[in-house]
This record gives structure tokens, C-alpha cells and sequence, in this order.
């Protein structure tokens, strides 16, 4: 599962950036209307990533904090 997360954590983040790079060139060519309608997929796409990542850190932390401390009971 951990590895399943880094894929598409990374995945959905360099799309995400793709997308941004992709509005922000059709914004520069003036197809403001086009930016405009790239502009809140894109950003759903990258935070959509960096939550992936964010899922993944956090089941590494919790992980080795359970197998530093084992339970005293």
C-alpha cells in the first residue's frame, strides 16, 4: 500500500504540474478562457498529490513509532 501511495501521490503532483505549467502558457498565448477553466482542475490534481504524500508520511511515522515503542502491557 505504501508503495501504491508514493506512485500516485508523485503521479497526480507532476500532473498537477503539468496542468499549471499548461494554464499558465495558454494564459501567456491570451486564451484566457482556456487558463480559466485549466485553473481549479489543476489545483485539485496537485493538492491531490501532496495529500497522497502527506497519507504516506504519516503511515511511515506511525509505523516505525510502533515499532520503536512496543506496548508495556
Amino acid at each position: 500500500m505504501n508503495i501504491v501511495n508514493d506512485i500516485l501521490g508523485w503521479g497526480l503532483m507532476l500532473l498537477g504540474l503539468f496542468l499549471i505549467f499548461t494554464m499558465f502558457n495558454c494564459a501567456g498565448n491570451s486564451q484566457i478562457l482556456l487558463a480559466i477553466a485549466l485553473s481549479i482542475p489543476s489545483t485539485v490534481v496537485f493538492r491531490a498529490g501532496v495529500g497522497f504524500l502527506r497519507m504516506n508520511s504519516a503511515h511511515r511515522l506511525a509505523k516505525q513509532k510502533t515499532n520503536d515503542h512496543p506496548s508495556s502491557r
